[in-house]
């Protein structure tokens, strides 16, 4: 018999919300209850999970090297920071499976985690695996898995995708997530399901309450294999002795460990030496782009100081508002700006995937309230497109 433990934390507060002990090969919910179980509660269980809110769980698909090293682990929170839309914070990631080119992370705020799992230390529970419910919806029997609650609505794909939405944005991301190649779409719930339904590819459930939630995601804890937040710095770590007979033996290997280490730095140093070269070269030839006259970041630090010392001059005020703005779309990129001091304008050639983005982008800069749209123009370029707008302060 195989006991679970499943953790459900609440999304707006390092707590935990509730809890479930499941027997999986039934399945049957044995015990649960609010906020966090007593030690008899759940001192048979052979596992146990904390399962996180998924509106605080962000998933990417990078392009990582396909050998994931101590160093790309530790990059990691650094290259989620310029993604994220919420820079402030601190990320915690965790890797999970190969898709094709890319590795799936997924994100959650390393201050939220850290109180929860204080939280369940000082209560005597070391969780074993931590993930976003979403992650455990049942794929198995369809291309598309899907629940609404009461907020949210959590999707999961076949290949590992998902993601917790707002209800009122629903349909869009339906539309984004669902792959066109879907034949069955398993869903939970009301409203959205069966409008999905009417078009005969939706098989629709009642919604689950609080235990058949965690019998829903119960089952998936047996083979689950991918994204596990218990890493890194929260990683579980034993206890143990050396026996006295084994330490020269350890000794010698320690030392030989710290040799090969030493080498192993060189070697990744003068390797690291060679990548911030050609990030140094590729970051030159982005900036020449941008700013086809800048010859160096130093002359871009002296041309902003020149405009600082210009009241009339609104660049600083426009480009301000379009970085703030393009910096939340992630696939978009600025490829030339212009600014005309004359006419008070900022001209910017912006890429992006789809003319859905460009319109996105627009409707966004007007809603800061900080600025006016002149001109608008766009046209494809291969696979993407290149939209041009034309800015000036409002009057």
């Amino acid at each position: 018999m195989s006991l679970h433990l499943l953790l459900f934390a609440a999304a707006d507060t390092p707590q935990i919300d509730y809890w479930a002990v499941v027997e999986t090969a039934t399945p049957i919910v044995l015990r649960s209850g609010a906020g966090l179980p007593a030690m008899a509660d759940h001192a048979d269980v052979s596992r146990s999970a904390l399962i996180l809110a998924g509106v605080n769980v962000a998933c990417h698909a990078l392009p990582l090297p396909r050998r994931i090293t101590p160093q790309v682990l530790a990059a990691l929170p650094q290259l989620m920071i310029d993604r994220l839309a919420s820079p402030e914070s601190r990320p915690h990631c965790a890797v999970g499976a190969k898709q094709g080119d890319d590795t799936l992370v997924a994100v959650v705020d390393h201050s939220y985690f850290a109180l929860l799992i204080a939280g369940l230390q000082a209560a005597g529970i070391e969780p074993d695996l931590a993930l976003a419910d979403y992650m455990l919806l049942p794929t198995d029997d369809a291309d598309v898995c899907g629940i609404e609650l009461p907020d949210v609505l959590l999707i999961a794909t076949a290949d590992g995708r998902g993601a917790a939405v707002d209800r009122a944005v629903a349909p869009r991301a339906l539309a984004e997530l669902v792959p066109a190649t879907a034949q069955k779409l398993l869903w939970y719930g009301g409203d959205i399901g069966a409008a999905w339904g009417q078009a005969g590819q939706v098989d629709t459930r009642p919604g689950p309450d609080r235990d058949a939630f965690a019998l829903l995601l119960a089952p998936a804890l047996d083979r689950y294999s991918s994204i596990n937040f218990i890493s890194g710095a929260f990683r579980r770590r034993g206890h143990w002795q050396v026996p006295r007979r084994n330490r020269k033996r350890i000794g010698l290997l320690t030392a030989s460990a710290v040799l090969l280490t030493v080498f192993a730095i060189f070697a990744a140093g003068w390797q690291l030496n060679r990548q911030a070269v050609a990030v140094d070269g590729a970051s030159h030839a982005e900036m020449h782009t941008v700013f086809p006259r800048a010859t160096s970041l130093s002359y871009l630090r002296a041309k902003l100081r020149e405009l600082e010392g210009h009241d009339q001059n609104q660049f600083l005020a426009l480009s301000h508002t379009l970085f703030a703005v393009t910096a939340a779309e992630a696939s978009a990129s600025i490829r030339q700006l212009h600014y005309d001091g004359r006419q008070s304008q900022l001209t910017v050639q912006l890429q992006v995937d789809s003319l859905t983005t460009a319109e996105h982008l627009e409707k966004q800069l007007k809603a800061t309230g900080q600025l006016t749209l002149v001109n608008q123009s766009s046209r494809q370029a291969g696979q993407v497109f290149q939209t041009t707008l034309t800015l000036e302060p409002v009057r």
